[in-house]
């Protein structure tokens, strides 16, 4: 029988070549607070061990896994599949080589249902050991407006535009959560 439930969020993870990384990935996604999730998994023909990570890292837990034959060469072409395999009301793409707070989704959903259509949050660069250092390079957006990245902020999609988009793509990962184009 099929599954009736519509989850609320769909979390997309694209991958490519990311085997090292998954462990942290899915550790992070799973350790959500917000748990009404449904996880898309994509591997755009990785050469590394990533199918076989990614089997292993979620065999206690439903997913739906899209694996390529071909690499596509296109990231974007695999976020847009996701998105077309979605579910949720909203879509979160959870790079592979990403990983976020325990929080991180109930924020984000708590921001959305207040009405923002994006929701990003300040990055922080890690190293191989998870150690931060953000401290050792500047973070682009402060070039911009060195207070704003620092507290939440909101602002209207046309404010969003002529006060950051204009200067540069000032989202720091390509993995905003936002409002889904699906219709649970």
């Amino acid at each position: 029988m099929p599954d009736r439930h519509m989850p609320l969020i769909s979390v997309i993870v694209p991958n490519y070549n990311h085997a090292g990384f998954l462990h942290e990935r899915f550790t992070s996604i799973r350790g959500q607070s917000f748990q009404d999730y449904e996880l898309i998994v994509l591997d755009d023909a990785s050469t590394d061990e990533s199918l076989a990570t990614i089997r292993f890292e979620l065999k206690d837990i439903p997913y739906h896994l899209i694996a390529n034959k071909l690499n596509s060469g296109s990231p974007c072409s695999q976020w847009i599949k996701g998105i077309k395999n979605a579910r949720g009301k909203y879509i979160w793409i959870a790079e592979s080589d990403d990983s976020c707070t325990a929080d991180f989704l109930l924020k984000s959903l708590e921001l959305m249902e207040q009405g923002a259509s994006l929701t990003y949050c300040r990055s922080s660069i890690v190293d191989e050991h998870g150690v931060d250092i953000s401290h050792e390079s500047l973070y682009w957006p402060d070039a911009f407006d060195r207070h704003r990245w620092h507290q939440l902020f909101r602002l209207s999609n046309h404010e969003f535009c002529q006060h950051c988009l204009i200067n540069a793509n000032v989202i720091p990962t390509p993995a905003p959560f936002y409002f889904g184009a699906t219709t649970p």
